[in-house]
């Protein structure tokens, strides 16, 4: 991918009427990478906006251009991290496509069937399908925590077999969600939803790839039951 600007949502909190967007402006020639990086850290992480630079302009300079305009708007600005108050990033976006094009991230895997000996790294999910169910997600840990939702609803009364899954140096699962740093026994505990469980949110998109095979197994799934497809 030649260079583009991204625009990338980092958090986003609403607070009574007030909605608050925490969005990272900046410029790349691998936006995969740039991704990796943010979705290890931000739950929320999700792409807004790429848009292509003028033309007429370097990277750097459209940049710049784009980072000026943001300011206008938004309420406060931390070097590249912006904050948008209501809807005011919506305007924004829509000045910067009147003189920036608007583009997509330019190569799309195909349907991936875990099972087969596939390096996920820079990888990004956006869907799963399993068990005759479709999932939108965003990063590897949504992968995990949908699928062990969709096992736990079935296999309510013989979940706690997750318990067992390890590597090797502490479990994946447990019924603990205190951190490490707080006598926990998972280094970042993510709950799965309406249950009394949580995963390991300290994994790489490899090691997200490997627990949900491990879980298919465990629970007399095939690996080919579940498609995940990545950008």
């Amino acid at each position: 991918m030649t260079g583009i600007i991204y625009s990338i949502k980092v958090n986003e909190l609403v607070y009574s009427r007030l909605h608050v967007l925490e969005v990272k402006i900046g410029k790349t020639t691998n936006i995969n990478s740039i991704l990796s990086q943010y979705r290890r850290s931000h739950m929320l992480m999700e792409i807004l906006n790429l848009w292509k630079p003028n033309e007429s302009l370097q990277l750097s300079e459209s940049e710049n251009g784009v980072h000026k305009l943001a300011e206008k708007y938004a309420h406060e600005r931390d070097s590249e991290k912006f904050i948008f108050l209501q809807n005011t990033y919506k305007t924004f976006s829509e000045h910067v496509s009147l003189f920036l094009e608007k583009t997509t991230i330019d190569k799309k895997s195909p349907s991936i069937e875990t099972g087969k000996k596939i390096d996920f790294t820079g990888k990004i999910p956006t869907v799963i399908e399993f068990n005759n169910q479709t999932y939108q997600v965003r990063h590897w840990r949504e992968v995990l925590m949908a699928v062990s939702k969709k096992i736990y609803d079935q296999e309510k009364d013989n979940f706690s077999k997750v318990l067992q899954l390890k590597g090797m140096k502490r479990p994946y699962f447990s019924k603990d969600g205190r951190a490490e740093n707080q006598g926990g026994v998972l280094v970042i505990p993510l709950k799965i939803p309406e249950t009394p469980y949580y995963f390991e949110g300290n994994i790489s998109a490899n090691q997200a790839v490997s627990i949900v095979e491990d879980l298919l197994v465990l629970f007399g799934y095939n690996r080919s039951d579940i498609k995940i497809k990545c950008l």
